[in-house]
């Protein structure tokens, strides 16, 4: 384990540097700590993680329990981005806390979503997207590069998929309905 903590420091050093860089407020430091103990743990907790697994007789390549660590992941993940989303870190806690405590599931099928700044083709084109990045990273944990597909092609196949990838980035996202090219990306709106 010794040879792990150094670089687990590290790394949690350059995540807290990482939150300071994107903005000045709390918010942000506490942005870099979550984001920096979350790697840092998985740092230091993969051999004893590995031995417990082993001891309990858990095959961490089961379909079932890689889909749990999956949603376990995008779970702590999001919680971070409240941090780089709020004005403040009062308001990223109590947004947090209004995830837990006001859950009204309803307003995913009543419209409410379409009050929130996004219009139905926002959403569809981010539904779009979400269903693109999953196809994909199915596609890579079963083995298959697909960049590594894609380099085995005729150059007029490649190019044909790198022009409809930058076509479809660049109707669908730089040009896009609300694109501001002088707005920072993390500029809170």
């Amino acid at each position: 384990m010794g040879d792990v903590i150094a670089p687990a420091l590290a790394t949690f050093v350059v995540f807290i540097v990482i939150g300071i860089w994107h903005g000045a407020g709390l918010n942000w430091l506490v942005y870099g700590i979550w984001n920096g103990l979350l790697i840092s743990m998985s740092m230091l907790m993969d051999a004893p993680l590995k031995r417990l697994y082993k001891a309990l007789g858990i095959n961490p390549e089961n379909c079932g329990f890689r889909f749990f660590r999956i949603c376990k992941t995008f779970f702590l993940v999001t919680i971070g981005r409240y941090f780089s989303r709020a004005e403040s870190l009062g308001a990223a806690v109590a947004m947090l806390r209004r995830s837990f405590t006001a859950v009204l599931p309803y307003q995913l099928l009543d419209g409410t979503l379409l009050n929130l700044g996004l219009g139905l083709y926002n959403i569809l084109v981010a539904l779009a997207g979400c269903i693109v990045i999953l196809t994909v990273s199915i596609i890579q944990e079963r083995g298959c590069s697909i960049r590594e597909s894609l380099e085995q092609k005729s150059p007029g196949v490649q190019f044909a998929a790198n022009f409809v990838s930058l076509l479809v980035l660049t109707l669908f996202g730089v040009y896009a309905q609300g694109y501001v090219s002088a707005e920072f990306v993390y500029a809170n709106v």
